[in-house]
């Protein structure tokens, strides 16, 4: 009986200790399922058949795709920012200019170890540096001019920032125990 319950709890040690690992791997190969869909609806892209059929093959509406060269990043974006889009992509959110469209357009995406690692290095950025968006119609390139933290209840980091488009991404600060918003401004490049 003895061996029985050793044995149990090491295995429960060890289910706990891979846990987190398992979860991050999860995350990542969801976010690279939906990359894969959005490079390959892009590259078929002159079949219009093939290109919505591909788009409507997954629940989650593909709206494009996020680079970050600085930071060694490259995100699929969906449309919403819902628990469930933020756990396998960058979510737009749902209110905000459409992305490629006047207005602000915001980007929100985990920060934290538990969903991957998707915008844990966005505190790095600073002014000058380059975001490139890829949507269905365009490829726009954005160079950011601000970084600034919030609480979380401010919304006006979601408002209209002045003429022209802005890209606005948005993640929790710090990565563990987040109290407030990392924000970062981005303007087109025209």
């Amino acid at each position: 009986m003895r061996r029985i319950l050793s044995l149990v709890l090491i295995l429960s040690g060890f289910a706990t200790a891979i846990s987190p690992q398992w979860v991050s791997w999860h995350s990542k190969v969801q976010e690279e399922h939906l990359l894969s869909q959005w490079k390959e609806a892009k590259r078929e892209l002159a079949d219009l058949d093939q290109y919505e059929s591909v788009k409507a093959s997954t629940t989650i509406k593909i709206a494009g795709s996020l680079v970050i060269e600085k930071i060694n990043l490259e995100l699929p974006i969906v449309e919403g920012a819902g628990q469930e889009n933020l756990k396998a992509a960058a979510g737009h959110i749902t209110g905000t200019a459409a992305l490629g469209e006047e207005g602000n357009a915001a980007i929100a995406a985990h920060r934290s170890r538990t969903f991957g690692r998707k915008f844990n290095r966005l505190n790095e950025l600073k002014d000058g540096d380059m975001i490139s968006v890829e949507t269905e119609q365009k490829n726009l390139l954005f160079t950011v001019y601000k970084k600034t933290i919030v609480p979380p209840s401010d919304t006006s980091v979601l408002e209209k920032q002045g003429e022209g488009q802005t890209l606005t991404l948005i993640t929790c600060d710090p990565v563990e125990n987040p109290t407030s918003r990392l924000v970062i401004f981005a303007r087109l490049v025209p």
